[in-house]
């Protein structure tokens, strides 16, 4: 059994590490400029925080893990072997994310190779081999089933984060509160070195904010949107296979879910080209309403913290719980979306 008598402190040493990191990311060299129809800024600002995010984070699992007591095991299918191939899906996502950043990759190709690792990860790492209903009743999902399932929630989670930074704070945020309570599930469900993992990347999210919330004097840049989406999609195919039930795991993160997925089924109706930019997410409409980037990015923050806390109960009191408080709150997200919308149209905000 490992010794976890410095457990607590990696966290912080994520934390400090990120808020350094992305402070020298301030004359780092790359910046965002205002070029694309769905970003929210008028000036050019240093972006591609999301590097000093993996560097705090990286830097205290790794001390960690490195700790003369920590006596892991690294074979397939353990629990270092997993925390390691979370590393590596965070660490692809930070690079391939950086050279968007660098280089504006078409958006074909990043789909590609984002759906590429999520179906190396789910073929060789963690994969939720059944969907429970209840304690006693599950739906199995077969061998090709969890690794397409698990593959394709990596992929669904990936995207969402990075869709939906573009309001300061609000993605960066909501994904670490959402992080860090699906690391205290993991720990709850005697996973440490997992849940150690979830919570140094949310650490270092929440570092990033001191220079992006409110006022975005640093962007996370698709390095830092990347590299949180893939993680949490890393750290929930080990959630789901350790039995944290998927809807609760999904529950963290319904928000930020919901406004991408409803966005995305919008925009298809209206047959408009789901690989362009565009201004039709909720935050969005709220931007162009004059509504401040603090001001929702601490909306998503409440609603993620509120979903967060009926993740728990459901985890804790059983599936169909958890899937039961799934199903009320996406049915709460698409009453509040249709409401938008219909505001937005009322506004002449009816998208581009």
């Amino acid at each position: 059994m490992p010794e976890w008598g410095i457990f607590w402190l990696a966290p912080l040493v994520a934390w400090v590490g990120a808020v350094l990191a992305t402070r020298a990311m301030l004359v780092g060299g790359i910046s965002d400029k205002p070029d694309e129809v769905r970003k929210a800024h008028d000036l050019i600002v240093p972006t591609a925080g999301g590097v000093g995010m993996a560097l705090g984070s990286g830097i205290a699992v790794l001390l960690f893990l490195a700790f003369p007591n920590s006596h892991l095991d690294y074979g397939a299918g353990s629990a270092g072997y997993n925390a390691a191939l979370v590393l590596l899906l965070g660490a692809f996502g930070v690079t391939l994310g950086l050279a968007d950043d660098l280089w504006k990759l078409a958006s074909r190709l990043k789909f590609v190779l984002l759906a590429a690792a999520s179906l190396a990860f789910a073929a060789f790492g963690a994969h939720a081999n059944s969907l429970p209903i209840t304690n006693t009743i599950a739906l199995s999902l077969g061998p090709i089933g969890a690794v397409i399932g698990t593959a394709l929630w990596i992929f669904t989670i990936a995207n969402t984060v990075n869709f939906t930074d573009g309001a300061n704070g609000l993605s960066m945020g909501s994904t670490a509160i959402g992080l860090a309570t699906l690391g205290l599930l993991c720990l709850v469900h005697g996973e440490p070195v997992i849940a150690l993992v979830a919570l140094c990347v949310a650490a270092s999210l929440a570092g990033s904010l001191v220079l992006n919330f409110p006022k975005g004097r640093l962007f996370a840049g698709d390095a830092g949107a990347l590299f949180a989406g893939l993680s949490v999609g890393g750290v929930g195919a080990v959630a789901a296979s350790i039995d944290v039930a998927p809807w609760a795991i999904a529950l963290c993160f319904l928000p930020q879910l919901a406004d991408v997925l409803l966005t995305l089924a919008w925009r298809l109706s209206k047959r408009r080209n789901l690989l362009a930019s565009h201004r039709d997410h909720m935050f969005q409409i709220g931007l162009r309403a004059g509504v401040s980037h603090g001001r929702i990015a601490t909306l998503y923050w409440g609603l993620t913290a509120h979903c967060c806390l009926c993740a728990v109960a459901g985890a804790l009191l059983g599936p169909l719980i958890a899937l039961l408080a799934l199903v009320v709150n996406a049915g709460v997200g698409v009453m509040l979306f249709l409401k938008v919308r219909k505001f937005a149209a009322a506004q002449g905000h009816d998208g581009a």
